[in-house]
């Protein structure tokens, strides 16, 4: 009868020393790779300048009803908020608060992935995950970018890093650990939410798993868990409760609740310094599990890198290259696990598989230590004792090397929407501050210093959008500032209004509706005088009829 064959065993006698030293190297050159950025730095984009900056700046001004939104999560505005009231002598201290909070988090993840990776396994597996997560182009091009990615990516890291810790000795204080760092998730990024009740599961299960809790304790665990857990969100439940009459950390989770009869105006949603919604977004299709399979094949493979999908190919499909610590591999898949499919129903952009590709690296370490111990048994006569261990650290060396070259020629986030800035920053001087534009993207109200009508997506039959567009401007509030919006910012490729874009690329535009964008007119964007727009909007074309082929 056959027998499988025995794990290999991949711990080692790598000195504390040369491990630290090997990581404080894998930090250099995350920083010299963030570095890079920081050199071609673009431009905040999207939620960005719709949500972080103006939040983060309530928070440096002290403005407590400005300090928190019903749909984003708090810590990381606060953590910039605060930070930057040491960095104003910045033009943005916000804006630089947020880079330099992004960065220190991407260093911070290397020696948590070595954590991990020693947790885990040994020394030697820490170091390669180190290495390789310091030079991964997706942790790098996100380490800098004015967002929570960075900050989410240390969390998750650092959670599976203190169940590791739980499971070699079910004490308190990794426990609270685990409490605290789960109770941060959510209040970071809001697909967190799906760590907590994850992180607990996994406690009771190692608990039980080695019978070195007895359930009385176990309960106590429990309780101590939840209790830290009540207090990390507690600030933001009461908030919560007096903005929306429900105990959530998002008021997003109302509309997955049956919270019978409560309607939900999604244009309490809007962001800071926007006066309303103009709302041309059609029903959601629901996603194909092909769309979505696709979408998370292309994504995970670049994100985790082909390297590290190699490497962990060796451990995982050796025939006896699986490993001991298993049960750490089971906790750190299922934080990986969980967060893909917490957000695969919406989408799997890069930006939301980043927070795990440090976590993945272990892997890759792994594999390289199963190499290791392979080689060493297929060693040749010739070969002299160092040689399968200088052969994995080639391979190991050549990995990061390509990946570093790969995070150097990667274009920086933002970089298609660089322009936006100066020509916000022309509008504002250009025409003064707090104007009120219409536009889709953020970025030109935001560094213009003015207020926004917030435009989404074209509806899938565009006849009416022109009459919602006029509606809507004529609604904006009166008081304090003008009861119509001074501006609309158009381009011919935007298509949140298909009868004005449409205008725009025939050239139907009346002249005397269009005001100067001095230096970028040559863009494709079009100012509008709002007050000449709703007078001439009837030349228009309308398209009461669906247009051909929808």
């Amino acid at each position: 009868m056959s027998q499988t064959p025995a794990a290999i065993d991949v711990s080692d006698d790598l000195p504390p020393r040369t491990a630290w030293l090997a990581v404080g190297l894998s930090v250099l050159l995350a920083a010299a790779l963030l570095g890079k950025q920081l050199a071609f730095w673009q431009i905040p984009s999207r939620d960005a300048c719709a949500y972080y900056l103006p939040i983060a700046h309530a928070v440096a001004q002290g403005d407590p009803a400005g300090s928190q939104h019903l749909v984003i999560p708090p810590l990381y505005t606060w953590a910039v908020g605060y930070a930057s009231r040491f960095l104003g002598t910045f033009a943005d201290p916000q804006e630089a608060a947020a880079i330099v909070l992004g960065a220190l988090c991407t260093l911070l993840v290397v020696p948590s992935v070595y954590w991990v990776g020693r947790l885990a396994a040994s020394r030697r597996v820490g170091v390669a995950a180190a290495a390789l997560a310091a030079a991964n182009p997706w942790i790098i091009r996100y380490g800098t970018g004015v967002g929570p990615e960075a900050m989410y990516a240390l969390v998750l890291t650092l959670a599976v890093a203190a169940l590791l810790l739980y499971d070699r000795r079910p004490a308190l204080w990794p426990l609270a650990g685990t409490a605290v760092l789960a109770g941060m998730a959510p209040l970071v990024r809001s697909e967190g939410v799906f760590l907590p009740p994850l992180a607990l599961l996994v406690i009771v299960l190692l608990g039980w798993r080695r019978r070195r809790v007895r359930l009385g304790r176990q309960a106590l665990h429990v309780g101590v868990f939840l209790a830290l857990l009540l207090v990390v969100w507690w600030p933001r439940l009461a908030f919560m409760r007096q903005a929306s009459g429900w105990y959530v950390l998002d008021e997003r989770m109302l509309a997955l609740m049956p919270v019978g009869g409560v309607d939900i105006d999604v244009r309490r949603w809007r962001p800071p310094a926007t006066l309303n919604m103009v709302l041309f977004e059609p029903p959601r299709l629901p996603r194909t599990w092909g769309a979505i399979l696709s979408e998370a094949f292309e994504s995970i493979g670049m994100v985790i890198t082909p390297g590290t999908w190699a490497l962990a190919a060796i451990c995982l499909f050796h025939p006896r290259g699986r490993p001991r610590h298993g049960v750490a591999q089971l906790v750190a898949a299922s934080i990986i696990a969980g967060q893909l499919l917490t957000v695969s129903t919406l989408t799997m952009h890069p930006r939301y598989v980043m927070p795990v590709a440090g976590i993945a690296q272990i892997w890759a370490g792994l594999g390289l230590a199963v190499l290791a111990v392979h080689l060493e048994r297929m060693r040749r006569p010739t070969w002299s004792a160092e040689r399968p261990l200088r052969i994995c650290r080639a391979v190991l060396l050549t990995i990061v090397g390509a990946l570093a070259v790969w995070s150097l020629l990667m274009t920086n986030h933002g970089t298609r929407d660089a322009y936006l800035k100066p020509m916000g920053q022309w509008l504002g001087r250009q025409y003064g501050p707090d104007r009120v534009y219409v536009s889709s993207p953020p970025e030109i109200p935001y560094y213009a210093g003015g207020l926004r009508v917030m435009v989404l997506t074209p509806e899938v039959a565009p006849g009416a959008s022109l009459d919602v567009l006029r509606e809507q401007i004529c609604r904006l509030p009166a008081g304090s500032v003008q009861p119509y919006a001074d501006f609309i910012l158009a381009h011919g490729e935007e298509e949140w209004c298909p009868p004005l874009s449409r205008a725009i690329r025939e050239n139907r535009l009346p002249s005397d509706v269009l005001l100067s964008l001095g230096p970028y007119e040559s863009t494709g964007w079009k100012l509008i005088d709002v007050r000449k727009f709703l007078d001439r909007a009837g030349s228009l074309p309308t398209a009461t009829q669906p247009a051909p082929g929808r």
